[in-house]
């Protein structure tokens, strides 16, 4: 992808469309917002569509394609790690997991871990400063989950995010929930801001479609989660 990213870096396209993508496609999202203002969707592509990934996924997707761009995330009943087992069977959710609590609003990016810090190096994104990040990653594990979230949480600007969501981890990263808990807890840049993660979007099923840049809304309480949001 990035062999790619760097043909269309001096392109300027006269009629931009939105994309849609996810994970390695981070990259192609953040160069048409960078080059022309126009947020794509991290979405899932033709191929999860071909692995029953579910009726929320289906609905969400169709909801974008008929003009809503408005999206909320909750605690689905089931997923299935659909991309790493095209037989996995659907199993029970533990929900969201509010490892933080507060609230915040403002602007948000989401994309895979990795690729967002790929392109706020290659300057296609700003600062994240007043952002809420919404991270995933797939091949990962507890030592290079926590590497990486550090790396992106020195650029400069992400010591004054506002909230962290983080997309559900596929079973062979082995990130549950206590280990990523103590993960963030390592992490003096969130102290006193909302986190939440084992959300709808990333490398299991159901995905989420949400535009690539937008407005949201996060509440994280005890008794009370909302996770809300649209385009800019």
């Amino acid at each position: 992808m990035g062999e790619i990213v760097k043909l269309l870096d001096n392109y300027k396209p006269r009629h931009a469309k939105p994309v849609l993508g996810m994970s390695d496609n981070t990259l192609i999202l953040a160069w048409l917002y960078a080059r022309t203002g126009v947020s794509g969707f991290y979405a899932p592509g033709f191929n999860d569509l071909s692995r029953s990934p579910g009726e929320r996924t289906a609905q969400s997707l169709e909801r974008v394609l008929t003009g809503d761009i408005n999206w909320s995330l909750e605690g689905s009943n089931n997923w299935k790690d659909g991309i790493v087992d095209a037989k996995a069977a659907w199993a029970k959710n533990e929900g969201v997991w509010k490892l933080q609590e507060g609230e915040c609003e403002g602007e948000y990016l989401v994309g895979h871990m990795g690729r967002l810090m790929n392109a706020r190096l290659m300057g296609w994104l700003p600062d994240f400063k007043n952002k809420i990040l919404m991270i995933e990653s797939f091949t990962t594990n507890p030592v290079v989950f926590s590497m990486e979230l550090e790396a992106i949480l020195n650029l400069p600007g992400a010591e004054n995010i506002k909230g962290l969501c983080i997309g559900r981890f596929s079973a062979i990263a082995k990130i549950a929930q206590d280990v990523l808990q103590e993960i963030i807890s390592s992490k003096e840049e969130l102290k006193g801001k909302p986190v939440v993660a084992n959300l709808d979007f990333g490398h299991t099923y159901p995905i989420v479609t949400m535009p690539f840049a937008g407005r949201a809304k996060l509440i994280a309480r005890k008794d009370q989660f909302l996770l809300e949001g649209t385009s800019l």
